[in-house]
């Protein structure tokens, strides 16, 4: 299911959902490529930033690659693409290979704190969905903006609602 069995608390707790939900989660609408409501605007969002094909995105956490598929068919840039779930990446891998952009496509599983460690990696950070691991919005920018070249962008598109004292 996770790539480590370490994360399993740290995923239940980033996500807030139970153990028992982790096991099917992946399972879920597998006939979909994504649960993001992103995947249909997400394209259209980058028609002005004139993509280039030598350019780099990198989408943490990819998911099912929903996204990420979709802006590698459209602006046929590289897009490599970390989910800590398996299955999630197993899908992303079969929708890239299904819409032929899998030489374009590279969806991995791994913990998305270690992927931002590298330097310098891509010029666009896909953020979107995102578990919320650093605690702050300071800390969490400057994670990611590791991974960033001179120039790059993030996008971050946060699509959870959370509950405040119980309202």
């Amino acid at each position: 299911m996770l790539t480590k069995k370490e994360n399993i608390e740290d995923v239940k707790k980033i996500m807030g959902i139970e153990v028992e939900m982790l096991k099917i989660l992946p399972k879920l609408s597998e006939k979909m490529d994504s649960f993001n409501p992103w995947v249909k605007q997400i394209p259209s969002i980058f028609q002005e930033l004139d993509l280039k094909e030598n350019q780099t995105i990198l989408d943490i956490p990819c998911g099912k690659g929903g996204v990420s598929v979709s802006l590698a068919k459209k602006y046929n840039v590289k897009v490599i693409g970390y989910d800590i779930i398996k299955e999630y990446v197993e899908s992303a891998n079969k929708l890239a290979k299904k819409n032929d952009v899998n030489n374009l496509c590279t969806f991995k599983a791994g913990d998305i704190r270690d992927i931002t460690k590298k330097k310098n990696i891509c010029n666009l950070l896909l953020w979107i969905a995102p578990p919320h691991i650093w605690k702050t919005s300071k800390n969490t920018i400057k994670s990611l903006r590791n991974c960033i070249k001179s120039n790059g962008l993030i996008l971050i598109a946060d699509a959870y609602l959370y509950k405040k004292n119980n309202k």
